[in-house]
């Protein structure tokens, strides 16, 4: 009687901390944005963004290198946030980043001065499409890097779409943006097999509660 009383308090202490952990394990999930398709979106996203001002000549080092990424980000989000850089924009960012809009502003300013003046410049005009003769300002920086980013994840090749510049893009560019987009494809493999990890622990969680409760 004793050893049957003390068997069922187990089983039921087992099941109750078998569901205590399957919805920890999905809220933890939530919490780091690795359930649904727009957070893992959002995430090649933000990677693609961080690689390619890397390879147009910017330090992470920088404090307009997140800024820079934050902002081009929210304009994938909303285009109409370029219309109000400084009202909308500058403040979103600063508010993430606990500076003011003032900082924003000019550090990615620094980001622009660093890869115009000593960065990939001629990679810069692939990607806008354009003969740019002078330095972008802020806001046309980050609508030429979101813009890129938004083609790239519609498989626009620097040879092949008509956006890009092919007198521009040639040679040594078109093979860095190659490797740019092959990381990318490479990024989008690596999500889905996250996606497929999470939906397979989260089978197998409930699956065992189930039995568990079978078993009762």
């Amino acid at each position: 009687m004793i050893k049957r009383r003390f068997s069922t308090k187990f089983d039921e202490r087992i099941s109750l901390y078998s569901i205590i952990f399957h919805f920890t394990i999905k809220f933890e999930l939530y919490r780091m944005n690795l359930i649904g398709g727009s957070s893992v979106e959002d995430m090649k996203n933000e990677k693609f963004v961080r690689t390619t001002l890397r390879q147009l000549g910017a330090a992470q080092t920088y404090r307009g290198f997140d800024y820079t990424i934050d902002g081009a980000l929210l304009i994938l989000e909303d285009e109409n946030r370029l219309k109000y850089v400084t009202k909308t924009l500058y403040p979103d960012i600063a508010q993430k980043h606990n500076t003011s809009w003032y900082c924003v502003e000019r550090d990615i300013r620094t980001i622009v001065d660093v890869i115009w003046n000593n960065g990939d410049k001629e990679m810069l005009l692939c990607m806008s499409g354009e003969n740019l003769e002078e330095k972008p300002n802020n806001a046309k920086f980050l609508k030429i890097l979101s813009e890129y980013a938004a083609k790239m994840n519609q498989n626009h090749s620097c040879s092949g779409s008509k956006s890009f510049n092919d007198e521009k893009c040639s040679g040594e560019n078109c093979e860095k943006l190659t490797r740019i987009k092959n990381q990318v494809k490479k990024l989008e493999e690596e999500n889905k097999k996250l996606k497929e990890t999470i939906g397979w622990m989260y089978r197998m969680i409930w699956d065992l509660i189930n039995r568990m409760k079978d078993s009762r």
